[in-house]
């Protein structure tokens, strides 16, 4: 084999090192947390870690916490742009996170991106990550986890009912006085795209 093969043998271990340590190590984007996971229900400030087989969140100052979802538990990572998560709000979504749902639509740029874990028992925790856009981001995200949103054509009936589902949801929540007329409003036209 000769010296050149030994070389090349040593490069390729070193090269499969080096990938198993950034393997290891997770996507780090500092986040805020909008809450609807588990007993974690206050909005807080933190770092989001994304690794192969979990996000993690952990959050900065006096009272800190930190969670942990494993990722045979995650059914569903979204990684979206302002107008794409703003679509995705469900009513369930509005009852864990108040009334910031429609708040952030307001105050976000168009840089900002919004990370939804969906568990396999329905919960959804939120996170914004200010300041890189989704485009940036989904991309760095899917080589540590290969979680995705998807969306077939075969999924078309399901949206309509969903959507339907949707506004029952909501105009519930604006008759219980959840959401003001013109909340209630500005999110209908959004769902049905006017």
């Amino acid at each position: 084999m000769g010296l050149f093969g030994n070389i090349k043998d040593f490069n390729d271990k070193q090269q499969e090192k080096a990938q198993a340590m950034r393997d290891k190590l997770p996507v780090r984007l500092k986040a805020q947390y909008y809450g609807g996971y588990d007993k974690y229900t206050k909005k807080a400030e933190g770092t989001l870690n994304i690794y192969n087989d979990r996000v993690e969140f952990i959050t900065v100052g006096f009272k800190s916490f930190k969670f942990t979802i494993d990722k045979p538990n995650i059914k569903e990572l979204a990684v979206e742009g302002q107008d794409q998560a703003g679509k995705r709000i469900t009513a369930t979504r509005l009852l864990t996170t108040g009334i910031l749902a429609f708040a952030w639509q307001k105050k976000t740029s168009q840089n900002d991106t919004f990370i939804t874990v969906v568990t396999s028992d329905g919960q959804e925790a939120i996170f914004h990550i200010k300041g890189k856009s989704h485009m940036e981001l989904k991309p760095v995200i899917a080589q540590k986890i290969d979680i995705t949103t998807t969306s077939s054509p075969s999924n078309a009936a399901q949206a309509t009912d969903n959507v339907t589902e949707q506004l029952t949801q909501l105009s519930k929540l604006k008759e219980q006085g959840i959401l003001t007329e013109a909340e209630f409003t500005a999110k209908k036209k959004q769902l049905l795209g006017l």
